[in-house]
């Protein structure tokens, strides 16, 4: 294989044309199994990589053996020979095209390895492999979106000796075939120019996948498939014209045809569209004016996806977006959030060349909104430049100080001289933005230490106690000033006490000079103090045991900050083997602070005794009474406490099934993987967790799903239910999840099952196969269909269709895996 094909097949690990079904839905069911099938094919495929670039694996068969004894090794029943086999005969590439057959017949195989060698040796083979095109046709039908892909790579690879049935394929019923066959006609490059207009009427197809993959092939295509994606980007339907414009996109556009396309679907209705249309036009070899114009429109857009596509477009105009700056200052000035951050993010893309809009830009800090800081960041990204602006706006009091300090932050080493000389000043706001911007640096500059420490003798308290905090950043760097800041822990102002006490603690003074500065801080009469110096035990494991009664005292603090940060600290110790019992001694006090009139320290104490599991049984009355508690946030936290108590949780279980109503989802799913750890009398749980199954929302049913898993086998009633919902691609991966948990299936399953044995989706069918197995005797109305079947079926499908009648009809003990 060439370097080329190396690079290209390096793609697969991560498919571009499966991007669409990278939504919220699918990062959050990205399982332990998932990840393991990924860490397995990432493994295969580094195997791949190498062998591809001249390494040879030592496993390998000596290369003077003759290819037909190779070829026979593919049939061994011994399977590392097999994969030895399929080894060498992708590492032999053209030369093994007499193993063709042998090689087809291998694709059958059990083992990823043998498969996926016996995929790579026909690539490698290529237009001489067209024996095999049919074959690996049928190994696009997989959701497996990877092997989809290396069957597609493969089909590729071949090049037009599979045109014509590749063409065929994306008029297959199955979207999986249309989809892979779309993907195989992108690996052929310009060699696919015959299927352009086969690939853009999939550009309408049903499944979103099956679209991407055809958008992203005719990319791949080039110029050859300009033209109709051109005429499909004139379409009445938007979506199939955002998909035509996005494949534009991704290509060196040729004709003025294109250009004028897009500029003429510029302002177009659809935001999916019109974001395309920005992105292909910033791309392209368009007038300046034309792509600039497109860009500053879309950032003051209604739709989000277009405001993004405006931002990126600035990417892609690099220098030429210079030209927007006048436009992006005017949108500074809009009085709409999101189109003054779109404006400021655009700038961010400039750097220095936006220089001109620093004014501009301080003046919109003061509209920034709460946790979006664009327009900080757009004027850190100017640099140095931007500094004398900054410390000049320290002294404006419509201008928020703290976002000067963090904009000045940003710039980082090429602010330090200006602001150490600015600490000097005889205006104390020009001191305090200064002092404030130096701590933000992490970690601190070196050579602002000095300046910093001298600074703990500042007038003002916020100058001061931004010192302390920028000092304890710099760590052991920092350890001359530990006398001063040992000092600064007695200064008048408590939130100087405060950032003091922690910089020493960062610093890492030794044990006999910190605890008693902690002991004091823990007794400190300001709450901030104190809730400070209970946060910074959790880090300090060698004075738990001289500060434990301090630490019990604090959770009957006056204050409730305070009781609510010891009960944090708790919680850290119940996770450490050394310092839980100090947590167990807490369990009375936590307890009681279920009652606390604060919400958020009801919500820690609930959760502090959930660390504790078992051993906070005794709380476990007072943790039920929460279920009734006003605050959600309090109800969730008491609700996964009772699970992590457990069966001694069990009085609780009426009023855990009151939540399973609960308007909250949340605490929907929480009630029911509860009430699995709790109610152990399975025939009570089952029924309620199979029709928490039918919950409209996403999370109650993987919840109910997962605590069906939990309990194993004695679930099997479950399975017409699960077995029913294995084709959504929301809850399937879930759902198959609890089903191999589950193992098991009785005679009410059998009906769906057999209706599983028709789906075109293999993988149902597997399941189906595999659950009637694990049926056995139970399944014995199936056997007349699975006997059919037999007549038909070959290779890997046919042995388990016999392993599976065997298991039916007792004839064999071990469950087919």
């Amino acid at each position: 294989m060439t370097e080329t094909d190396c690079s290209k097949f390096s793609a697969l690990i991560q498919p571009k044309g499966a991007k669409s079904q990278s939504n919220a839905k699918s990062l959050r069911t990205f399982t332990f199994s998932r990840l393991c099938a990924a860490v397995r094919f990432v493994v295969t495929a580094l195997l791949f990589l190498a062998f591809s670039s001249g390494t040879v694996c030592v496993c390998a068969q000596d290369s003077s053996t003759p290819l037909d004894d190779v070829a026979s090794q593919l049939s061994n029943p011994d399977i590392e020979k097999r994969r030895d086999a399929a080894y060498e005969l992708a590492r032999r590439g053209v030369m093994a095209e007499p193993a063709t057959e042998a090689l087809i017949k291998a694709l059958a195989d059990r083992d990823e390895q043998v498969w996926f060698q016996s995929v790579m040796a026909l690539s490698r083979i290529g237009a001489g492999a067209k024996a095999a095109v049919p074959a690996l046709i049928r190994s696009l039908e997989t959701r497996d979106a990877q092997r989809r892909y290396r069957a597609a790579y493969a089909l590729g690879k071949i090049g037009p000796a599979a045109l014509s049935e590749l063409q065929d394929a994306l008029l297959h019923e199955s979207s999986s075939i249309r989809a892979g066959a779309a993907q195989a006609l992108g690996w052929m490059g310009e060699a696919a120019t015959p299927a352009v207009s086969q690939l853009v009427e999939r550009l309408g197809d049903e499944r979103d996948f099956v679209r991407d993959a055809a958008t992203e092939s005719l990319g791949k295509i080039g110029p050859a498939a300009e033209d109709a994606l051109v005429d499909a980007a004139r379409s009445d339907v938007p979506e199939r014209r955002a998909v035509a414009i996005v494949a534009l996109a991704k290509m060196p556009l040729q004709s003025d045809a294109a250009i004028a396309v897009l500029q003429n679907t510029a302002r177009d209705e659809s935001p999916e569209v019109r974001a395309a249309v920005v992105t292909a036009l910033a791309k392209s070899w368009a007038m300046n004016e034309v792509r600039l114009a497109a860009v500053v429109d879309a950032l003051s857009h209604d739709a989000v996806e277009v405001r993004d596509a405006g931002i990126a477009g600035m990417l892609h105009l690099g220098r030429d977006g210079q030209g927007a700056l006048p436009e992006l200052v005017r949108l500074l000035k809009s009085d709409r959030a999101e189109v003054c951050s779109a404006a400021a993010l655009a700038l961010s893309s400039l750097g220095s060349r936006a220089q001109s809009a620093v004014p501009d830009l301080i003046a919109a800090l003061p509209h920034e909104v709460e946790g979006d800081n664009a327009i900080t960041r757009a004027i850190s990204r100017i640099g140095a430049a931007a500094v004398p602006a900054l410390l000049a706006a320290t002294t404006d009091d419509s201008v928020p100080t703290d976002k000067v300090s963090a904009a000045l932050a940003g710039i980082g080493p090429a602010a330090v001289s200006p602001l150490v000389t600015a600490l000097q000043s005889d205006d104390e706001r020009v001191r305090v933005g200064a002092a404030r911007a130096l701590s933000g640096m992490q970690p601190t500059p070196p050579d602002a230490i000095t300046p910093l420490t001298t600074a703990l003798s500042d007038t003002n308290a916020s100058v001061r106690a931004a010192a302390a905090t920028g000092l304890g950043q710099a760590g052991r760097q920092a350890v001359s000033a530990i006398e001063l800041l040992t000092a600064a822990t007695r200064d008048d102002d408590a939130t100087v006490r405060a950032s003091a006490f922690g910089a020493l603690v960062e610093i890492g003074v030794e044990r006999q000079q910190l605890e008693p500065v902690l002991l004091q801080a823990l007794a400190d009469p300001s709450p901030v103090v104190r809730s400070r110096g209970i946060e910074t035990l959790a880090k300090l494991p060698e004075l738990a045991d001289a500060t434990s009664d301090s630490l019990l005292v604090s959770l009957d603090d006056v204050d409730a900050t305070v009781r609510r940060s010891a009960a944090v600290t708790l919680a850290k110790y119940a996770e450490s083997e050394q310092r839980r019992p100090i947590a167990v001694r807490a369990i009375e006090p936590l307890t009681k602070r279920l009652g606390d009139s604060n919400a958020a320290v009801r919500e820690q104490s609930a959760a502090t005794l959930g660390t504790l599991g078992a051993d906070a049984a005794p709380a476990a009355e007072a943790v039920g009474r929460l279920l009734s508690d006003p605050e959600p946030s309090v109800v969730r936290a008491a609700v996964a406490t009772l699970g992590q108590i457990g069966e001694p949780a069990a009085a609780s279980v009426p009023e855990i099934w009151k939540l399973l109503r609960h308007e909250q989802t949340d605490i929907r799913a929480a009630a029911l993987a509860t009430l699995g750890r709790v109610e152990k009398k399975s025939d009570v749980v089952i029924p309620i967790l199979i029709d928490a199954l039918k919950d409209n929302d996403w999370a109650v049913r993987r919840s109910a799903a997962g605590a069906l898993g939990k309990i194993g086998p004695a679930a099997k009633s479950a399975v017409p239910a699960l077995f029913g919902m294995l084709s959504s691609e929301e809850d399937g991966e879930f759902v198959r999840e609890s089903l191999r948990e589950i193992d098991a299936a009785g005679a009410d399953a059998v009906p769906v099952l057999l209706d599983g044995l028709k789906s075109e989706d293999r993988r149902l069918r597997f399941y189906a196969l595999f659950l009637l197995s694990k049926a056995g005797p139970e399944a014995k109305d199936a056997l007349p269909v699975l006997r059919e079947m037999l007549k038909t079926e070959e290779g890997r499908t046919r042995g388990f269709l016999e392993r599976t009648i065997a298991k039916i009809e007792g004839t064999e003990e071990s469950t087919p895996k």
